[in-house]
Order: structure tokens, then sequence, then C-alpha cells
């Protein structure tokens, strides 16, 4: 005969161990979202295909500490390639050049070794840890009317920095000299960004810090609209850097 309370305690361990079956298959959390670099360069690291955002051979990986930040590290032979950056493994969402939703693609000269990409999932910039040779990629950023950061060394006594806009393109660097457009005058301040830009930015901390001059603030809108430019030019008037403008901030 089964005693009365050894009969509930039967009935009971199934309700029990249902309840902890249940704890360990409860239903997980929404997925962190995902990005992935995208281009012609992929195959030349592991994926299948080139364009291909599902691969997870270029995946970026979450930075620790830093929420919305992606990071990784790839050996990229030595060549010319275009990148994008797709989230979630699709192309539903993809960012390119400036950081624009489903925008141009982002140009990249490799020499040949580790390049480490980064990816600001607030601003949607991609960038990398590569030196800026002359006029290659999209190095400079227009981050409110009146500053653009650039990240180059500071050059040496005598150099002169210049925003270059052209409406209707054709601007060229061409033995040593910018050729086109319309050149403006920017005044070098350190590489301290101001406080409210540099919370906005933190991943451009270091940058040379370029501000216009109230005039052509004033016009920022206008000069969007065409081909930009900022150049670095030495004592002598020979230009050693120039690149394209990210507009995150205008």
């Amino acid at each position: 005969m089964i005693r009365r309370s050894t009969l509930a305690a039967l009935c009971t361990a199934p309700a029990l161990l249902g309840a902890a079956l249940g704890a360990t298959t409860a239903p997980a959390t929404a997925a962190t979202r995902t990005a992935t670099l995208v281009g012609s360069l992929q195959s030349e690291l592991g994926c299948p295909g080139d364009w291909q955002p599902e691969c997870a051979a270029t995946a970026l990986q979450p930075v620790a500490g830093s929420d919305g930040l992606y990071r990784a590290t790839f050996d990229v032979p030595a060549g010319s390639y275009a990148l994008k950056v797709a989230i979630d493994g699709s192309w539903a969402e993809n960012y390119g050049a400036g950081g624009a939703p489903g925008g141009a693609d982002i140009p990249l000269t490799a020499p040949g070794g580790p390049i480490t990409f980064t990816y600001d999932d607030t601003t949607h910039l991609l960038t990398d840890d590569l030196p800026d040779p002359l006029l290659t990629g999209s190095a400079a950023h227009w981050l409110d009317a009146a500053t653009i950061a650039w990240h180059l060394p500071p050059a040496g006594a005598g150099a002169t920095y210049r925003l270059h806009s052209a409406p209707d393109g054709g601007i060229q660097v061409r033995d040593g000299q910018v050729v086109g457009g319309t050149a403006t005058t920017l005044t070098a301040t350190g590489t301290a960004l101001p406080a409210d830009l540099a919370a906005r930015f933190p991943h451009l901390a270091g940058d040379v810090v370029l501000r216009l001059p109230a005039g052509a603030a004033a016009r920022a809108r206008e000069l969007l609209r065409g081909q930009l430019l900022v150049s670095a030019t030495d004592a002598s008037g020979t230009v050693t850097a120039a690149t394209a403008v990210q507009v995150p901030g205008v």
C-alpha cells in the first residue's frame, strides 16, 4: 500500500522535473547584431567567393567593453579592393563609404600584410589601421559645419591644410599639386576634438583637427553636393597627402 504522502511526492516529481527541464530549455535572448566585412577581398580571406555577407570567415568581432564596435585583423594580400559592411549576414542592411546605408563601395589599397578593420555601429563607419598614402581612401571626417578630423600625423612647420571642392568633380593630384576645384584654407588646431565631438566620435581621438573659416562653414551644405578632398602641403608647396572626405556629422 502506497502512503498518501508518498503518492503526493510521486505526483509532484514529474512537475518538478518538467520545471527543471524548462529552465534549461528556455528560449534564448535575442541574438547580438553581427557585422561582416564584405567585398572583393573575401575570396582571399577564406570565403568561397566575394561579396558574401553570410561568410563567417570575414566576420568582425564585438569589442569587449565598447558597445557597438566590431573589429578583426586579416592578412590581406597586396592589391586594390572594394569593401562594405553587412549586418546580420545579409544585404538587407549594409553600409558603404561615409557610413551611408547601401552606400558606395569603400576603396582599399593593401600593401600586403595584416590590416585591422573597425566598424562602428553608431556612425556605421568602417576604418582600418593603414597609414594614409597620398590620395587614397576617405580618411578625413567632416564632423560638424566647422570641423574636419583627419587621421594624419601632424605635418612640420609651415604645413598648410586645404579643403578642395568641385560641384561636378574632376579634382586630381598631379605632380605634387591638387588640380581642379576650389580650395579653402583650413586652420589646424592640434589633435584634441571639442568635448561634444569627442563624445560622439571617440574613434577619431588623436586625429588632426582642422577648422573651416566661418564663410565656408556657412556653405557646408552647398559644398557637400560635390567632390571633396582634403590636402596637406609642406613648406615648399608640395602636396604630401590627400584624401577623400567622409561626412558623418554634416
